[in-house]
Parts: structure tokens; C-alpha cells; sequence
């Protein structure tokens, strides 16, 4: 019987999120069945979204340390039509908070 490496159509995300103003300062992202990766680190982070929405296409579902109640929250509040939140979220770990609700304030969403 022949085995086949299991290599999930996912996109593994995790953001560095300023604790004083609550802006996405850094991302990292990789395709786990490609390889292929982004990382921003600063700069324009309109253009490295969009680049991230890109990256994401094809991807069955997203993956991330507490993608669920943090860094979603994020992405949607700098930029809500990110084609990328809507697709399923799961997260990697059973720890519920990145930093204590006293750290870091949560993101204002734009009506």
C-alpha cells in the first residue's frame, strides 16, 4: 500500500497586531499544499492584502493561532471585502486569547 503525504489545501495566517493601536503591523501566510508564502513586515498594507486575497485563492479553509477571535477580527476591519473571510476558519491551537483584552483594545469595524 502506497502512502501519500497529507497536505491540506489550507492557508496558515498569523498577524502581529499592535498593542497600543490595534493596526495589522506584520503577516506571515503560507500555502500549505504549495508552499507558497507572503510575509509583510511594514509598508502598504493595502497592496499586501490584496496580495494575501491572491495567495489565498484556492485554499479550502483557513488556519491560525486564534485566527477565530483575533486576527479575523483584524483583516475584516482593514479591509472587509477580503474574498479570503469567507472562507471556513479553524484554529490551531485550544488557547482562546493572543494578548488579554487589557493589551490589546478590540478593532474598530468600519460601518
Amino acid at each position: 500500500m502506497k502512502i501519500e503525504s497529507f497536505s491540506p489545501r489550507c492557508l496558515s495566517l498569523d498577524l502581529e497586531v499592535g498593542v497600543r493601536d490595534s493596526r495589522i503591523h506584520a503577516f506571515a501566510a503560507v500555502c500549505q499544499d504549495t508552499g507558497q508564502h507572503l510575509v509583510f513586515r511594514g509598508g502598504d498594507l493595502a497592496a499586501a492584502l490584496a496580495e494575501l486575497d491572491v495567495l489565498a485563492e484556492g485554499a479550502a479553509f483557513l488556519l491560525g493561532h486564534n485566527l477565530i477571535a483575533f486576527d479575523l477580527l483584524h483583516l475584516a476591519a482593514a479591509k472587509p471585502d477580503l474574498r479570503l473571510l469567507r472562507l471556513p476558519a479553524v484554529r490551531s491551537s485550544a488557547r482562546t486569547t493572543k494578548r488579554s483584552s487589557r493589551e490589546t483594545p478590540p478593532p474598530t469595524i468600519p460601518v
